[in-house]
């Protein structure tokens, strides 16, 4: 469970296409529980298309990330779904994903519909990612390519 000093009983709400519980955290708590305290927000891939700001106005002052209950996190916009009767990820958004292990440290920022991703978007895995530093996911594509032949 996230170390955000909350009682890991307490959930803020439930969101999302899945409708998963989770709070509002802040910059600082969701630096410490980054994989290599990366500012994931502040990446190359995502500055130019996200800024750190409240995008949910219902979200407490100074917590603009969501954190699901198994430690991913989204920065973005959100929509009310009438279908799902929640808030939903729809605009764009950044999300860093903490589970299962061997994806931990992947980030998606791109565009969202209606909580699925959806139009153009990037994928990109941190580099203080274990399995993108020990490559333990074989012939992935996560190596370098060089053409079409993977290189080590």
């Amino acid at each position: 469970m996230p170390s955000t000093g909350r009682n890991p009983r307490h959930y803020d709400d439930k969101r999302g296409e899945k409708g998963t519980y989770g709070w509002w955290t802040s910059v600082q708590e969701a630096l410490e529980y980054t994989v290599g305290n990366e500012a994931w927000w502040w990446h190359e891939h995502v500055v130019s298309k996200l800024t750190v700001k409240q995008y949910d106005a219902t979200a407490p002052p100074g917590k603009p990330i969501w954190m699901y209950a198994n430690g991913d996190m989204y920065l973005g916009e959100w929509r009310q779904s009438h279908k799902l009767k929640r808030p939903v990820e729809h605009g764009l958004g950044a999300t860093y994903i903490h589970n299962p292990s061997r994806f931990r440290g992947v980030m998606y920022v791109g565009e969202w519909k209606e909580g699925d991703f959806s139009g153009a978007a990037r994928a990109f895995w941190l580099e203080s990612a274990p399995s993108w530093i020990k490559n333990e996911l074989g012939d992935t594509g996560i190596r370098e390519q060089e053409g079409w032949k993977l290189v080590s």
